[in-house]
């Protein structure tokens, strides 16, 4: 957007205010699709319906498609738009062959709806520029890439550009703990004891809750330097806080590591328990199951990391291996080489492409998609995400 491309976000309807907070438009798909889960058959199908409905509606027609890794839609849609489609990796890369186990043959029965050939061996998936937005150390060893791979990283969102709560530069000088369990999975009964216990001792407790949640479900519980709020910059909680006592989630967890802070995690679905295992297996973070929850556990493993330990100096050491990564901005340049209509392109959408692309349509350049699965990965600190595509 800051480039001057035009940007249309795809996502449940759930979720349309993220991308409305962070001033892009959007097209609303059912919460049927997250109901399903990501790379069910039934799931992919609303979307690609309710993404080319409103398509159709609109007269948009983009230039590119961005897809998060477990949206399958975005394939399916590129295809029938004849438009290239590019897979923006946030979270551990997930082989082919995976993706095959895990789709049982689901998104070649909604291509064959649509009139597209099979593509059982996910021929597209595996040829299409991928964009790797987690770091190499963190990132899963393969013996193969994708063949048009690409890695970035993202930078924090600036605070500054944002309010902020007239309390954080006042807090008390002692340990300053940050929780959240996100905005997909955020359990408020499991938050309430979480504060409750890290706060049983002498410490600040940040927490933020997410859009749509009331802070004083927790700020009821009438506890000392406890700070609650629905949304705070994760770059202005990560200047002050020690530890944090998070989801797995994505965003939440790369936030903590690259500001060298390992986290304690509790895992609650998607991708958090491949996080939270990756971050054991480097040594550079802690673990407990949401069954396992007491006041003795939690506090004994904020104490763990809240002194001097070696999950810090470990992950310092991997941090510097990222010095040289360029920043996300700097991938709109090839968004720009691989969305530039072709010839074939351009007539592809004047004579319309299969049934759901009316002909005729004016071509418009410099436009993308960005197709959302709305779920596997969290928003920074409860809030919209710092780059050009929303996933909460």
């Amino acid at each position: 957007m800051a480039a001057g491309h035009y940007v249309l976000v795809a996502t449940q309807t759930a979720f349309v205010p993220f991308a409305s907070g962070a001033g892009m438009k959007s097209i609303a798909t059912s919460d049927d699709a997250l109901k399903l889960g990501n790379w069910n058959e039934g799931a992919i199908r609303v979307k690609v319906h309710d993404v080319l409905a409103s398509l159709d509606q609109s007269g948009f027609r983009p230039d590119l498609i961005i897809r998060e890794i477990a949206d399958f839609s975005g394939i399916v849609i590129a295809e029938l738009l004849g438009v290239p489609f590019v897979t923006m990796g946030m979270g551990l890369h997930i082989d082919p062959t995976w993706w095959r186990r895990l789709l049982k043959g689901g998104l070649d029965r909604v291509r064959a709806d649509y009139g597209l050939e099979s593509d059982a061996e996910l021929a597209h998936l595996r040829s299409a520029p991928y964009f790797d937005l987690t770091p190499s150390w963190f990132q899963l060893p393969s013996d193969a890439s994708p063949p048009n791979y690409y890695r970035f990283k993202v930078l924090p969102e600036p605070a500054a550009l944002c309010s902020l709560p007239r309390w954080l530069p006042n807090l008390e000088d002692k340990p300053t703990i940050y929780i959240s369990l996100g905005t997909v999975y955020s359990d408020v009964p499991l938050l309430r004891r979480l504060v409750r216990f890290a706060a049983s001792r002498s410490r600040n407790v940040i927490c933020t809750v997410g859009p749509g949640r009331d802070p004083e479900d927790i700020l009821s519980l009438d506890l000392p330097s406890v700070f609650v709020e629905q949304y705070i910059p994760y770059s202005a909680i990560l200047d002050i806080c020690d530890v944090t006592l998070i989801h797995g989630g994505y965003n939440t967890t790369l936030g903590s590591l690259t500001a060298g802070i390992p986290p304690l995690l509790t895992p609650l679905g998607s991708d958090q328990f491949a996080n939270a295992r990756r971050c054991v297996e480097l040594g550079i973070g802690l673990r407990f199951r949401k069954e396992q929850i007491t006041r003795r556990l939690v506090n004994e493993n904020l104490e763990m990391l809240l002194a001097p330990n070696p999950f810090r100096e470990r992950l310092s050491g991997l941090l510097r291996n990222d010095v040289d990564v360029p920043v996300i901005d700097q991938a709109v340049r090839i968004l720009e080489r691989i969305g530039r209509p072709t010839a074939v392109q351009v007539s592809m959408r004047r004579k319309g492409c299969r049934e759901c692309v009316q002909p005729d349509l004016p071509v418009r350049a410099d436009t993308v998609v960005a197709s959302s699965s709305g779920s596997g990965t969290e928003g920074d600190s409860n809030g919209p995400e710092s780059i050009s595509i929303h996933e909460p």
